[in-house]
């Protein structure tokens, strides 16, 4: 009597992969010996019921599965140890928010991944926590994490812009806002600006305030919406105008 003890294969050779959360996902995949079948088991590492078909992972859920898979040599019958396979579900990083320093820095809620972006356009070269904003709009982010990015986050609406190259400036902040704007200034010799200030409808709200650099305004008293300002030196030229937001 002649007994054949034949070798068991090896495990197929897996590669672990990662999704994000949401994230169309592929039918996984191992690599058998030439003439070898594969047989999947799910999340099954023993037991359970093998399938020629290859499982399609979900990414509704956040969090780490594995998936076990044998291969078969098809000449001997004989099936190899599983191998695990583990796919990474990554969450989607929550939604960064933006507040400014009080000289006018932009500041992103997330310490790295950052991906700024001006009137919904990417700057592409903008990826810090911080941002010193050069043009008005509203500026967002949206906050990259293990490949997985946030949705965008709420505007927030810069009007304060350098006016030339040569450290000339007009910054009003915050914006949006409650209650406070305060209005800082670097214009050489001039001491003192003007603002008239005008609702959505266009209607003359306020003119001629007279500001020195570092003034606030108390705005508690208009109602939310969209206001339109121009800021104006003291012979009646234009050095700024742009919007705000009242909360």
């Amino acid at each position: 009597l002649n007994l054949t003890i034949n070798a068991l294969p090896s495990a197929p050779v897996v590669v672990a992969k990662a999704y994000c959360e949401g994230e169309a996902v592929s039918l996984l995949t191992a690599t058998a010996a030439n003439g070898n079948s594969l047989k999947w088991y799910d999340t099954a590492s023993i037991g359970g019921t093998a399938s020629s078909s290859a499982p399609l992972p979900s990414s509704a859920k956040a969090g780490i599965f594995n998936y076990y898979v044998s291969q078969v040599n098809t000449l001997t019958g004989c099936e190899s140890p599983r191998a695990k396979m583990g796919i990474t579900i990554n969450p989607t990083p929550v939604k960064a928010t933006i507040t400014r320093d009080v000289s006018g820095t932009l500041l992103s809620s997330a310490t790295f991944g950052n991906q700024w972006y001006r009137n919904g356009i990417i700057l592409a070269d903008d990826t810090l926590q911080i941002l010193m904003p050069n043009q008005s709009g509203p500026y967002s982010i949206i906050h990259t994490e293990n490949r997985c990015s946030s949705s965008m986050s709420e505007n927030f609406y810069v009007s304060a812009v350098a006016i030339n190259s040569n450290n000339k400036y007009v910054r009003l902040y915050p914006n949006p806002v409650k209650s406070i704007l305060n209005i800082e200034f670097s214009l050489n010799t001039q001491k003192i600006v003007f603002m008239k200030l005008y609702d959505a409808a266009g209607k003359l709200i306020l003119e001629n305030k007279k500001l020195l650099n570092g003034s606030s305004i108390n705005l508690s008293g208009l109602i939310m919406g969209v206001y339109h300002y121009q800021i104006m030196s003291d012979d009646g030229k234009t050095l700024y105008s742009g919007i705000f937001i009242k909360d």
